[in-house]
Formats: C-alpha cells, sequence, structure tokens
C-alpha cells in the first residue's frame, strides 16, 4: 500500500506543478475558507472580460 500511495502522491506533485504553470490565480498559504472566499470573488470583479 505504501507504494501505492507515494506512486499516486508523484502523480499529484507533478499535476499540480503543470496546473499551476497556467494559472492565474495561485495560494500560496492556508488560509480560511472566508478569506479564501473573498480572494476569489476579488479576484474574479478585477479579472473579469
Amino acid at each position: 500500500m505504501d507504494k501505492y500511495e507515494d506512486h499516486f502522491r508523484e502523480i499529484y506533485i507533478s499535476a499540480v506543478k503543470q496546473v499551476r504553470n497556467k494559472s492565474d490565480l495561485i495560494f500560496n498559504e492556508v488560509v480560511s475558507i472566508k478569506d479564501t472566499t473573498d480572494y476569489i470573488t476579488n479576484w474574479l470583479k478585477n479579472n473579469a472580460n
């Protein structure tokens, strides 16, 4: 089971890195759900096309 978890951990890390390279919105720290919601809301308002 450990090898299975390690394998998927590496896949997850690789996927996150690929997505992060193309992302316009990146959170660099853990914040509350309210702060996350406020940040995303403000980002959407400022970046709406």
